[in-house]
């Protein structure tokens, strides 16, 4: 068994013809295009790992085998009757030697360990960001340097699995992924009883992928309970490792990995950000170029403001509260607006005009960014930008309701809704414009990346702003798509809960969860 790498998951003549191919079934657009039969698209974990055991047995023939120089030496000095039967005779041997030969052996399979970094490393490494160092690009030296019992190893190896088994429907292969994922768990729970353990950059690591994990295989609400208990686990691991923990490259890269997934817990459930995470970030700015770090004061404005005020304005909200609370939320709206207007070439997407309809593209175009991390990021930043202007609907209509003080100002506040309401339309088509190239790439992380942005751009309320339903319904299917196709199985439940109105947030708040003492 070979690791052959990303194959192109094209058909047969786009391949030959060396161009795009948009994956559609059962027929491509481009053999459509000119009247051929589509040939449709190879197995892409059959092409990732590949067996070579005839390859192998004819490498050891050949090598065993004399060269022709040495033969034709050995001729000159033997008579035929003797070539031929030392010929016969060494052909026998490594006939026998193979057939004695374990036949499990012989296939050489890539062990199981192996096969599952395969597969992460695939899904998540390979493709690397061109504009800031991710928190994976380190693992494949940090898993190499692991023993063989190192939380690392097990719980790459249980996210592995976990793909796999989704991909391959190998039977108990996810079984065995749960087994991986509780071992690495309890070597996490064993470190973090000492406090220099505790503060190693691998248990952080470790407790972030085991939020991947829950990510990956969530079915039930329950999963996505336990993947916000390790993103508070990972806020308390931040407490501890203090500010010397931004002194190397890697320290501040699994920083900006855990914040993003903070910042995204604190949103779901309406939680004000951690000290710390604002401390850490205001120590990072000074060094950091990166404009994508431009929105995070604006993302911890935003996580306050939800925190602080009820989405719902109650009946005898003043109108000064009111007004202060309108004032905030447009100043961060503004602000949304001029970093999303303001982003280089190089963060901005390519627009790119569809040349025949497909169910994969939501309209006539679709973007394509440099890369799936970049992507994710404004994603994200698109849906605070969604929720944001979601708010200051509610509170705008609740003004206009309750202490508009003439006609003039009941029309002023109806535009500045409408207004509102635009934007959130505009950053739903934007969001849904990258989907098609990103799920092209039929990778897992180009999927994580779009969960939370997807669903909050469904789950808008028809009050709030008119999104269509057959907007509705197709982002619904494209988080379908990702829990079926890519095995990023929160995708189903997050698409479940838009079917069936149920909030994330409500979910969350369903019970208080307690981050888990690490000195115990």
């Amino acid at each position: 068994m070979g690791y052959f790498g990303r194959p192109s998951s094209a058909c047969a003549l786009c391949r030959s013809r060396r161009i795009k191919c948009d994956l559609s079934r059962p027929s491509c657009g481009q053999c459509e295009r000119v009247s051929r039969v589509c040939s449709g698209y190879r197995s892409r974990t059959d092409l990732v790992f590949r067996d070579q055991t005839n390859d192998v047995v004819s490498k050891a023939q050949r090598a065993n085998r004399p060269s022709r120089q040495v033969a034709a030496g050995i001729i000159s000095k033997r008579s035929p009757a003797q070539v031929h039967y030392e010929h016969e005779k060494t052909q026998s041997d490594i006939s026998k030697s193979f057939d004695a030969a374990d036949p499990v052996s012989m296939s050489l399979p890539l062990s199981l360990e192996h096969q599952a970094f395969c597969f992460f490393y695939s899904n998540y490494i390979s493709r690397p960001s061109k504009k800031a160092v991710t928190v994976y690009e380190s693992v494949p030296a940090l898993y190499l340097a692991s023993p063989n019992d190192s939380a690392l190893l097990y719980v790459i190896t249980a996210l592995g699995l976990a793909g796999l088994s989704h991909h391959t429907e190998t039977y108990g292969m996810e079984t065995a992924a749960e087994v991986w994922y509780n071992k690495a768990l309890h070597e996490v729970h064993r470190n973090l009883r000492d406090l220099a353990l505790a503060k190693e950059d691998l248990t952080l690591l470790v407790v972030l992928l085991l939020g991947l994990y829950e990510t990956n295989t969530c079915r039930t609400p329950r999963s996505m309970k336990s993947w916000l208990r390790h993103t508070r686990g990972a806020t308390v691991l931040l407490e501890l490792r203090g500010e010397t923990q931004l002194d190397t490259e890697f320290g501040r890269t699994l920083f900006a990995h855990s914040r993003a997934q903070i910042i995204a817990g604190c949103i779901q459930t309406r939680t004000p950000l951690p000290e710390i995470v604002i401390h850490l970030s205001q120590k990072c700015r000074d060094s950091n170029t990166n404009p994508l770090e431009d929105i995070v004061p604006l993302s911890f404005h935003f996580c306050y403001l939800r925190s602080k005020f009820p989405f719902i304005p109650v009946n005898d909200q003043s109108e000064p509260r009111t007004r202060a609370i309108i004032a905030q939320y447009s100043a961060v709206s503004h602000q949304m607006r001029d970093w999303h207007c303001s982003l280089p070439s190089g963060f901005a997407p390519a627009k790119i005009f569809s040349v025949k309809s497909s169910s994969s593209v939501l309209s006539e175009y679709y973007h394509v960014y440099d890369d799936a991390w970049t992507a994710g990021a404004v994603n994200n930043s698109s849906a605070s930008y969604i929720l944001v202007n979601e708010a200051l609907i509610v509170q705008l209509s609740f003004l206009r309701d309750h202490y508009a003080h003439d006609p003039t100002e009941f029309v002023q506040l109806n535009d500045k809704i409408s207004k509102a309401r635009d934007i959130i339309i505009y950053q739903i088509e934007a969001v849904c414009a990258s989907v098609p190239d990103l799920l092209q790439s039929n990778m897992a992380v180009a999927g994580v990346g779009l969960l939370w942005a997807l669903y909050v751009s469904a789950q808008i309320s028809p009050r709030t702003a008119s999104v269509q339903d057959t907007t509705r319904r197709w982002i619904t299917g494209r988080l379908e798509k990702i829990g079926a196709e890519l095995g990023v199985c929160q995708a189903t439940t997050l698409a479940g809960l838009l079917r069936e109105e149920v909030e994330v947030t409500q979910l969350l708040d369903d019970g208080v969860l307690e981050v888990e003492n690490i000195d115990g």
